[in-house]
């Protein structure tokens, strides 16, 4: 069965699936379709980095980076499962609800616990009963890197700005609505910008010191991460 499929280096495509019970990575070239190689991969879950040097892996058990064009294998042990984002030589995923740890090579760079968030201000403003300190965990989505930012996206509907270099905090942007899913969206990098998918159902530009822009209902949850 097909899981992926990526835009890899040297013109070929990367394709991530399962065959007779084994997940591999199967290279293509993308102009004639020749096969070209095939690597095992230890781990369920795949992500191709930008450039196409490096394939990250993760599963319950842990995160594992490949060099595609090389025999290179570096693991992490981690648990929690959690969504995962490239940037270059490092990679942040989370473990657990509200944690997310940086790992690079077979180090971990940093762990950071982010804050729930307090849901009884955005009820009362959409007019819904609650109990007074409705306090929910973050429940974190995938995180869009940069250069030095980690944004991270919660249920909550809290965008968390996180210095790539060592997970410190540089600003949180609530949503202004009462969440209505538990399927948190990647955002956007957007020159200067954020475009945030919220779970209150609305979209927000977001600015690079956490203001909010402009904002936009839509019509229902996300089904998928915006493009």
């Amino acid at each position: 069965s097909v899981g992926r499929i990526f835009s890899g280096a040297n013109d070929d495509v990367v394709v991530l699936l399962s065959r007779r019970k084994r997940f591999v990575a199967e290279r293509y070239d993308a102009k004639s379709g020749e096969y070209l190689d095939t690597k095992p991969i230890e781990r369920r879950r795949g992500l191709l980095s930008r450039d196409g040097a490096r394939l990250w892996t993760r599963d319950r058990k842990g995160v594992t980076c490949m060099d595609m064009l090389g025999p290179g294998v570096s693991r992490v042990a981690l648990g929690g499962n959690g969504p995962l984002s490239e940037r270059g030589a490092l990679a942040v995923t989370g473990v657990g609800d509200d944690e997310l740890v940086c790992v690079s090579g077979t180090e971990v760079r940093w762990k950071t616990q982010l804050q729930g968030r307090d849901l009884s201000e955005a009820a009362r403003l959409d007019g819904l009963d609650v109990e007074d300190d409705e306090f929910e965990a973050p429940l974190l989505g995938r995180a869009a890197l940069s250069d030095g930012v980690a944004y991270v996206p919660d249920a909550n509907g809290v965008l968390h700005a996180l210095n790539l270099a060592d997970g410190s905090l540089r600003w949180r942007f609530k949503g202004a609505h009462y969440p209505t899913t538990q399927r948190p969206r990647q955002p956007v990098l957007w020159g200067e910008h954020i475009a945030f998918v919220c779970s209150d159902e609305f979209l927000y530009r977001v600015g690079s010191d956490g203001a909010r822009l402009e904002s936009f209902e839509l019509p229902g949850p996300a089904p998928i991460d915006p493009v």
